[in-house]
């Protein structure tokens, strides 16, 4: 609805006229993926691989082409990320003056109309005018985020990149907790912003480049307000930073000078931004590895070519055999697991954000002595955060790798007659490490708009799981490591919010004035850490232990469909043992064409890298 309540028209409904619109923005190297995406489904679809294999092709095909480039810029609040928008926009449309509490993350997007879609959390989408920004930011806590439409020239230059107003990173409140975790998810580049003010890099900052660089991602870092500052500091404070970034980063970060009004290290780093290669970073793997998945299919199909109906049953037999297992084996071992791998899980995860909390001592000494209560909040908030993301990452990677050794170990004895019978050389470890694979790698969600998820939830499996406004599969997708990761994070760092005000005002109360840092040093060791960690103790335990448990049925859940696939290819090869001979050998030319085209699309991808 508009912004005095009336309904806006939906321009969105002419689907034809919006999808003519994303092909004419798609880059050159999205139009040739999608063109391997296409021809991958066809070759799926004509040799009859497979009705799930099918499936995928098509949500890899929908993933590449709604894909995507999202740039979200990143500060602190008041470090000049709305300023340095707007003089970008050449026009004021984001609020600069703003109260946390109105703070949300705002993606920029050009129409010729100019309107607003504020998101839920569970993805419902509200549309306003584009002049009752300033109202729907007031209800900030009621949305994920939103996107803003504007008839501006820079948006549309600038496209397929996407550029999001993201709130202050140092913000205590639940709604930019998630905000800071989907968009760090989700982007594919980052822009940051750091106040020359401060004459360094400050711990949070820095915190969350590393967490941007545990993921993998590129960033540019921008020093802001610059013309606060005497030129000759200005030098200075550079010449420290770029010593900095030296220090802690493996791969060269881009370092710009700007202020209110000059954004010309912007636009540079706008220029030097390369779409298409930003775009292969994100889909070659995918595109890769299911390649290699039908390479693997193909291979199989033509292996049983050349078996007898008796050699086929026999194999199948073994298959149904160790399906059986799967299914109805050890429900006891599989509570066992649950419980044992969650178990470990604690101990380790409460350990690393103890160690970070002690790590960041001084810097928490120092906010606390200047009596900010506030800032105090958002400073602890934010060190948990970037370390539960990172510690529950690392394990359930370990746990996802224990699960996957055990069923492959329960799976021995179908492995040995595959290769005895040359149908297959090495299926249980490719089928580990498809499952695997399958849980790190979330690339091809997160570049999806909300309302496109649904087609890519046949990746996964059935079902949906929240995050943010993010809803994507239940299977393997859902339980992805970063997608988990989040889900088990989110809800501990927001129990921690509603007792962070309590130990803190407590502190404050009671705290000695008399040799202030050695008090507060005190307190913090000997009182605010050991509470955050029992709290931590008492609510991580509970999530880790569902997760693992839902990982395990997801790991499970894909052995079993994985090997059900292979099943239908040999079952269908030895119903069609008594065809006429000629239509045997049309087949088997057909597969060898297909893998050949398979194996130039994956030439095609490696020259790509080169």
């Amino acid at each position: 609805m508009g912004q005095n309540g009336q309904k806006v028209p939906d321009i969105r409904s002419d689907r034809n006229k919006e999808q003519l619109l994303v092909m004419s923005h798609q880059l050159s190297a999205q139009k040739d993926f999608l063109a391997h995406a296409v021809r991958l489904r066809e070759l799926v679809r004509h040799n009859d691989l497979g009705e799930q294999t099918l499936d995928r092709a098509t949500a890899l095909e929908a993933a590449i082409r709604d894909c995507e480039l999202v740039i979200p810029v990143v500060g602190a609040f008041s470090s000049g990320k709305s300023t340095m928008l707007n003089t970008l926009l050449g026009e004021r449309r984001l609020p600069t003056a703003i109260r946390p509490e109105t703070s949300i993350a705002t993606e920029l997007r050009y129409a010729e109309q100019p309107y607003l879609e504020a998101v839920g959390e569970d993805g419902a989408i509200s549309r306003f005018e584009a002049e009752a920004f300033g109202t729907v930011s007031e209800n900030a806590a009621s949305w994920a985020y939103i996107r803003l439409y504007l008839n501006n020239r820079r948006l549309k230059e600038i496209e397929p990149l996407v550029l999001v107003d993201m709130p202050g990173f140092d913000s205590p409140l639940e709604q930019h907790n998630r905000a800071i975790v989907t968009y760090l998810l989700r982007g594919s580049h980052y822009f940051l912003l750091c106040d020359a003010q401060e004459g360094t890099l400050s711990k949070t900052l820095l915190r969350h480049m590393h967490d941007i660089e545990g993921f993998d991602r590129g960033m540019h870092l921008f020093l802001s307000k610059t013309d606060l500052k005497p030129q000759c500091d200005i030098e200075k404070i550079t010449a420290h930073i770029r010593e900095l970034l030296d220090t802690e980063f493996d791969n060269p970060v881009p370092l710009g000078v700007i202020n209110n009004t000059s954004i010309e290290a912007v636009n540079g780093a706008i220029a030097a931004l390369d779409p298409d290669g930003l775009f292969r970073r994100i889909h070659t793997p995918g595109l890769e590895a299911f390649c290699n998945e039908l390479l693997d299919t193909a291979n199989l199909k033509l292996r049983t070519l050349q078996k007898s109906r008796e050699q086929l049953d026999a194999i199948l037999e073994e298959l149904r055999d160790s399906l059986k297992k799967l299914k109805t084996g050890a429900e006891a071992d599989i509570e066992h697991m649950r419980r044992a791998y969650s178990t470990g899980m604690t101990g380790g995860i409460i350990k690393a954000v103890g160690r970070d909390l002690s790590l960041a001592c001084g810097e928490l000494v120092t906010v606390l002595a200047s009596g900010n209560q506030p800032q105090a909040e958002a400073r602890l908030n934010e060190i948990v955060r970037s370390s539960l993301l990172a510690a529950i990452r690392d394990k359930l990677g370990e746990v996802n790798t224990q699960i996957c050794n055990e069923f492959s170990m329960s799976l021995e004895g179908m492995d040995h007659l595959l290769k005895q019978e040359e149908i297959d050389e090495a299926f249980v470890e490719r089928l580990s490490q498809k499952v695997q694979t399958a849980f790190t790698d979330i690339q091809a969600w997160l570049q999806r708009p909300d309302e496109k998820v649904s087609a890519l939830a046949n990746l996964a499996g059935k079902g949906t799981w929240n995050m943010g406004a993010k809803v994507v599969g239940s299977g393997l997708l859902g339980t992805s490591l970063l997608g988990a990761t989040a889900g088990i994070a989110m809800p501990v760092i927001g129990a921690l919010l509603l007792f962070l005000p309590e130990i803190l005002g407590a502190f404050f109360k009671n705290a000695n004035r008399e040799n202030v840092n050695a008090a507060i040093r005190g307190k913090l060791e000997g009182e605010v850490f050991p509470a955050i960690k029992s709290r931590l103790r008492d609510s991580l335990p509970a999530r880790l232990e569902e997760q693992v448990g839902i990982m395990i049925e997801a790991a499970r859940n894909q052995y079993e469909a994985l090997i059900a696939e292979k099943m239908n290819i040999i079952r269908e090869t030895a119903e069609g043992q008594n065809a006429e001979r000629q239509e045997q050998e049309r087949k088997q030319q057909a597969l060898e064409a297909a893998r050949n085209e398979v194996m130039t699309i994956l030439n095609d991808l490696a020259s790509c890298r080169n």
